[in-house]
């Protein structure tokens, strides 16, 4: 004897190129694989048909790219916030802070979300959230960041293939119309009266109509001016973030 020996195949078995199908304790389960990682599923049936249905359906899944990860149904909200943090530290965000506020246990948007599976959230649900944030008087502003974060953690789950399905998520109406312009006549009066050094920053305000948040952002920043044919200038923030204003030669 030379020790070697030939196994024989069972005809019903799948290739294992196309997948597998084996039985464990009363279930059929299959296995199968994409870019190179393997996956075991349950058909919870104990019928290989039934099995080889769901192997047939998940082969041709990924032959498609409409592939998604089996363990999908199990993903809960708050994993998916965990990964909306990780992706506010990889990209450097500096509302990183804002972003851990909301994320919080604490935080009614995670009280309210955080256990459920990520596939039971639908729009009915959403829009109790949102009732219940405007009962408790909350600004619609307030209320819509937070349905923006809620949105970008269903938006990175689904670009990394940890669920399939997004909610629908409408914003409520923001009433934050900017009041308080001044006038030109208003607006002179006040640069005349400035300091020589802090006239150019009223003017600069004044031209660019700029919120307060943003206007002291660009402060200390570099800005590039350029002439425009038109006699004005356009002023461009030298930042990653970009940002231009056009300004009238009588500035």
């Amino acid at each position: 004897m030379t020790g070697e020996f030939t196994l024989k195949e069972n005809p019903k078995r799948t290739p294992r190129k196309n997948g597998h199908i084996f039985k464990h304790g009363r279930c059929y389960w299959i296995k199968y694989s994409r870019h190179g990682r393997p996956y075991r599923e349950n058909s919870h049936s104990d019928k290989e048909s039934d099995a080889r249905r769901l192997l047939n359906k998940r082969l041709g899944e990924i032959a498609v790219g409409r592939f998604v990860n089996p363990a999908a149904d199990k993903v809960t909200v708050r994993k998916l916030a965990a990964d909306y943090i990780a992706d506010y530290r990889a990209n450097g965000l500096k509302s990183l802070d804002k972003a851990e506020r909301v994320t919080r246990d604490s935080f009614p948007l995670m009280k309210f979300f955080g256990d459920c599976r990520a596939h039971s959230v639908g729009a009915d649900m959403v829009k109790k959230y949102v009732a219940l944030r405007l009962e408790e008087q909350v600004k619609n502003a307030t209320i819509n960041r937070e349905l923006a974060a809620l949105k970008r953690m269903f938006s990175l789950g689904i670009q990394a293939e940890k669920i399939y399905h997004r909610p629908h998520i409408a914003m409520l109406k923001e009433n934050n119309v900017r009041k308080g312009f001044f006038e030109h006549a208003e607006f002179i009066v006040v640069r005349d009266s400035s300091p020589d050094y802090f006239k150019p920053v009223v003017t600069f305000a004044y031209y660019t109509g700029w919120r307060k948040k943003k206007f002291f952002r660009f402060a200390g920043t570099k800005l590039i001016c350029k002439p425009k044919k038109s006699g004005s200038m356009l002023a461009r923030q030298k930042t990653t973030m970009g940002g231009s204003s056009c300004l009238t030669a009588s500035y």
